[in-house]
C-alpha cells in the first residue's frame, strides 16, 4: 500500500510560526499507511484514497484503530513542517497538540544547528491545539 495516512483534526490548526489556518490536511505515517483519511473524534477512517480495486469497503474500514499515540504534519509557511502530537481515548482521537518552541526534541537525524533553527521559528509561535 503507501507510506501515510491523511488526518483531519477538529477543530483545525493554526500555524506556530505565523499563526493562520493550516489549510487542506495533515499526514502521518504511524497509523496504518492505507491512504486512509481520518477524522478527530471519529473511531474508524472515513474513507480510503486508493484505487478501486485494492480499497477497502465500509464495513472493512470500520475495524481499523489508530495507535494511542501518533504524529502528524503538514506545510505552511517556511522550511519545517508544522507538527503535531496526537493521543487516542478509547481507540477514537481525541487530542491534538501542536509540536511549540517548548514541547520540541530534537530529533536523532536532525543535527543541532537545524534542531536550533527549527526552535527560533517555533518560538514565534501564536499556538493553539484542540482536544
Amino acid at each position: 500500500m503507501s507510506l501515510f495516512d491523511y488526518y483531519q483534526p477538529e477543530p483545525g490548526l493554526r500555524c506556530p510560526a505565523c499563526g493562520c489556518p493550516l489549510e487542506g490536511e495533515c499526514q502521518g505515517k504511524d497509523g496504518s499507511r492505507a491512504m486512509f483519511v481520518w477524522r478527530q473524534g471519529t473511531p474508524a477512517p472515513v474513507e480510503q484514497r486508493a484505487d478501486d480495486d485494492i480499497r477497502w469497503s465500509e464495513k472493512e474500514l470500520s475495524r481499523f484503530r489508530l495507535p494511542p499515540t501518533f504524529e502528524i504534519y503538514t506545510r505552511c509557511c517556511g522550511q519545517f513542517a508544522v507538527e503535531a502530537e496526537c493521543k487516542t481515548v478509547d481507540g477514537t482521537w481525541s487530542e491534538t497538540a501542536l509540536v511549540t518552541a517548548a514541547t520540541a526534541r530534537q530529533r536523532k537525524e536532525e543535527r543541532a544547528s537545524d534542531f536550533k533553527a527549527r526552535l527560533r521559528w517555533l518560538a514565534g509561535a501564536k499556538t493553539g491545539g484542540s482536544k
